[in-house]
């Protein structure tokens, strides 16, 4: 009966119950790591960091320069009112993002999170300051772009010493997440008031996922059957999807197509620019990179922002889209 309670309980957080189910199954939460021959955590460390870079930097050269650079040329244009400047956030707000978050806590972070979540009520004066100065100022503190990555392998059962069996995942410090928290909630509520996101766009919306890009599809299938027509699905898998984002096309189309300008337009080259990374393997870490393109997996404003860069797939074909798979479902008398 308890763990029927702790499973039931933990239903509606996919990340608590997968942790919840996997110490019922018994998996190690051991950190798995190659084992390399006469090299040590750092020299595994700066293993990883080249080898993340130069798949991006591979990914991107093997992309036709037009494409990278002018985009496809169907991308609408916004006529509505711009968003140029923040609405600044009361205390009260403030309160309200801090005890929604989670108490993660990033190796960057002066003292734990818990505790600054247990004196929320004391701080938030000053971390509300300290948001609301990056947003009219359109400048993101360079300590918040920052990024700890850990390797994490895709899947058990791969082997352990394959690089490319690895995935890059963000730890970021905890103010820095507060910001983007601050700006999505600002973000979204220009989108949603404009109409800004596509119809069939399923993933990072409230009351979407994958259930009803899977609701959606299975419906087209059944109406083409219905209609006596052949169906064809194509399913795409975009490898480092977020990694891969060239920033100057992301940035004309926030302000082409979706009308941020001013301050507002500002703040995001700022957060885009400059970001840096370095790898953490155990105790040991490797040399800081540049980041020129892409954003960062474990951010809160990732995810939205990959979706506001994918939106051209809207005006190109009938898309049912859920994080970085697209499919495309085509008829045939």
């Amino acid at each position: 009966m308890y763990y029927n309670n702790e499973i039931l309980s933990k239903s509606k957080d996919p990340k608590a119950l997968y942790t919840t189910l996997s110490t019922l199954l018994g998996k190690s939460s051991d950190v798995v790591l190659p084992q390399i021959k006469d090299i040590d955590d750092v020299g595994l460390a700066n293993e990883f960091s080249e080898f993340f870079s130069n798949k991006i930097f591979k990914i991107r050269n093997d992309i036709s320069t037009i494409t990278t650079s002018k985009g496809t040329g169907q991308d609408k244009y916004f006529s509505g009112r711009k968003l140029d400047h923040f609405k600044p956030f009361s205390e009260a707000e403030m309160l309200i993002l801090l005890k929604e978050s989670k108490p993660t806590w990033c190796l960057l972070d002066p003292f734990p999170t818990k505790i600054l979540l247990q004196c929320a009520d004391t701080l938030v004066p000053v971390i509300t300051k300290v948001i609301n100065s990056s947003l009219q100022s359109g400048i993101v503190p360079h300590p918040f772009k920052v990024a700890v990555i850990k390797p994490l392998i895709k899947k058990p059962s791969l082997d352990k010493n394959i690089f490319k069996n690895y995935r890059p995942v963000s730890n970021l410090p905890f103010l820095s997440k507060v910001l983007e928290k601050a700006v999505k909630k600002r973000l979204l509520e220009h989108l949603i008031e404009n109409n800004l996101l596509h119809k069939f766009q399923s993933a990072y919306r409230q009351s979407h996922g994958t259930e009803t890009a899977l609701n959606r599809v299975l419906n087209d299938i059944n109406l083409m059957v219905d209609e006596g027509n052949l169906g064809l699905l194509v399913l795409l898998d975009l490898s480092a999807a977020f990694d891969t984002i060239d920033h100057q096309i992301l940035l004309d189309r926030l302000q082409t197509s979706f009308g941020l300008d001013g301050c507002v337009l500002s703040w995001f080259v700022s957060y885009l620019t400059g970001r840096r990374q370095f790898i953490s393997v155990r105790n040991s870490y490797s040399t800081e990179v540049l980041l020129p393109c892409g954003v960062p997996q474990g951010s809160v404003l990732g995810p939205i922002l990959f979706t506001l860069y994918t939106s051209e797939l809207g005006s190109l074909i009938n898309t049912h889209n859920d994080v970085n798979h697209t499919s495309m479902p085509m008829t045939h008398n």
